[in-house]
């Protein structure tokens, strides 16, 4: 939460404090108070169960809710429940905004510059935000944003992979699966299910905060092809049908054994599509079986 998005808030409670009855409806109080429960218990929620002072120990009140319902014990990580104060807290910040604008608009001599003060008003928090989250020593150890927004290609439907998957057939793997000792690296697969939304192949790629049954293991073997075995097994468990390799993220040692799998095929794989550095292979129906 931004430094700036406090002052504001704190300001917008200033304001509301001052005004007058009339202004102190009762939709704007229970909008108030709303918001305020939520980041209350947002941030009450996600403070940690355990803590240490000075290494010991230290039992913190909302202890007592773990004793009375075991809901840690099924959280992986308990302090994302601070989302939900993290929405109080916005919901502070805009009623807070809507509270200063009135105040400015009561001020204002007509409502042009009501209008003007409003958008001033927008701009100087929105800078104070910006600078805070740009700044190079950002507070709570928060990295600082980049300098200009980052883009990355978007995916065309008019891609000759793309419009390969798009005829009827079986399940897709994409490659790499950014495979580590801790499970797959999630960006990798977000950016399969994204692709997918333009063919709507049955994908052995995803991600989740937690794994299901066999997806590691899945994963591993897809992470060994082209080996034969591998490709074997995997299309024995899964029938896969199409594999597609983005070059450009695989390790520099693996990049020539696909691309000439692209050139001369073999190994019960062969080349239907390719968009540049990406490559979509057909799986045969005869893949190799294990020690074949």
């Amino acid at each position: 939460m931004p430094i700036a998005a406090v002052g504001l808030i704190a300001a917008g409670m200033v304001s509301l404090a001052l005004a007058p009855d009339r202004r102190r409806s009762s939709r704007t109080r229970t909008a108030w108070a709303h918001a305020a429960f939520w980041a209350v218990v947002g941030i009450v929620m996600a403070i940690s169960p355990t803590a240490s002072w000075d290494g010991r120990p230290v039992r913190l009140p909302n202890t007592v809710i773990g004793d009375w319902l075991p809901i840690y014990r099924f959280l992986r990580i308990p302090n994302r429940l601070g989302a939900v104060g993290l929405v109080g807290l916005a919901l502070l910040a805009g009623l807070a905004f809507a509270e200063c604008a009135r105040r400015l608009r009561d001020r204002a001599p007509s409502a042009p510059l009501a209008r003007i003060a409003a958008v001033a008003l927008a701009a100087l928090f929105i800078a104070g935000a910006y600078a805070e989250y740009s700044s190079a020593e950002p507070s709570f150890e928060r990295e600082a944003l980049p300098r200009s927004y980052p883009l990355a290609p978007a995916i065309s439907p008019d891609s000759p992979v793309v419009r390969a998957l798009q005829a009827p057939g079986g399940a897709l793997v994409e490659l790499p699966v950014g495979l580590t000792p801790l499970g797959c690296l999630p960006g990798l697969h977000a950016q399969a299910e994204y692709r997918s939304i333009f063919h709507w192949r049955p994908l052995l790629n995803g991600y989740n905060g937690y794994w299901p049954t066999g997806f590691i293991e899945r994963m591993e073997l897809a992470n060994r092809l082209p080996d034969a075995e591998a490709l074997g097994a995997l299309r024995r468990e899964t029938g896969v049908e199409m594999i597609l390799v983005h070059l450009a993220g695989l390790l520099p040692i693996q990049v020539p054994v696909w691309a000439a799998l692209a050139e001369h095929g073999a190994g019960g794989l062969r080349l239907v599509a390719r968009d540049g550095s990406d490559l979509l292979f057909q799986v045969e129906e005869a893949a190799p079986a294990p020690g074949q």
